[in-house]
Formats: C-alpha cells, structure tokens, sequence
C-alpha cells in the first residue's frame, strides 16, 4: 500500500473475543495499529536492502505472449491450448528464490539489520 501511495483507509479485519472487555477491545485496536507500522517498516528495509534488490532486479521471467494471452477471450483460450511449453527450458530457469527466500526471513526475524 505504501509503495503504491494508497490513500485509502488502513485497517485489520479481527473480531475481538466474545468475553472481552471494552479495555481488551481497544489492546486489540492498538496492537494492530502497532503490527501495521512494524509490517510497513520491514518492507520499508525490504526495499532499502540492496542484497535483496539485487535478487529481485533479476527475477525476470516475463513472457509477452503470455501476457498478450492472459486477458479472458475465446481465442486466447485457444491460443493458449496450441501452444507448447519446453519443460527442460523452464527448469533450467535459475531463479535465486531460495536466496531470496532466507535474506527475506533474516530481515523479518531481525538477524538482518
């Protein structure tokens, strides 16, 4: 939401426990509004982590005639079953996700300043 400029409304759908009290309801409210700045900040160093740019800067794997093809229509649909796709060739794809996949987790848990 962040890096898009949402202006929308930021909110959490929870339902507090039935038994809880008014005090409790409002612990809810502030907890979540805590959990959304904390989230916001992590992809704030997401996207501030040159390591991990790096990993994402080279994750492409856009195909212009599948995209062409992706809007709903009879004739991408046909299109779509005609064409053949190379198993080998797609498995050879290196992509880094595991790479990515750890600093990710790192920064979450905090081992990554």
């Amino acid at each position: 939401m962040e890096d898009h400029g949402w202006t929308g409304t930021r909110a959490f759908d929870v339902k507090p426990y039935r038994s809880d009290t008014a005090q409790e309801v409002w612990d809810l409210v502030r907890g979540c509004i805590r959990s959304y700045l904390i989230l916001r900040d992590k992809v704030r160093q997401w996207n501030e982590d040159r390591e991990i740019q790096e990993l994402v800067s080279g994750l492409d794997v856009s195909d212009p005639e599948l995209e062409a093809l992706s809007r709903p229509s009879p004739e991408n649909a046909q299109a779509l079953r005609e064409r053949s796709f190379d198993p080998t060739e797609l498995a050879a794809r290196s992509l880094g996700y595991q790479r990515l996949d750890q600093l990710t987790f790192e920064l979450l848990t905090g081992v990554r300043g």
